[in-house]
């Protein structure tokens, strides 16, 4: 909580027009498939997570997603 509350004192503290602060601020609700996957992936053994968590961190070509 306190480095969420940390992120929008920043977003807050950085305000230039309107449109930016809007697009920051909704950059925080926003989910994508990882955060999604987290529940399943949190059951799984030592051994059967690697693959789930690869999919998620890296490219086809095996590089880390930026």
């Amino acid at each position: 909580r306190r480095q969420s509350l940390k992120n929008i004192y920043d977003a807050c503290n950085q305000f230039e027009d309107p449109q930016k602060f809007k697009s920051t601020l909704e950059a925080y609700f926003q989910t994508n498939k990882a955060f999604s996957d987290l529940p399943s992936i949190i059951e799984l053994s030592a051994i059967d997570v690697m693959n789930p968590i690869n999919d998620i961190l890296l490219t086809k070509d095996k590089n880390l997603l930026s």
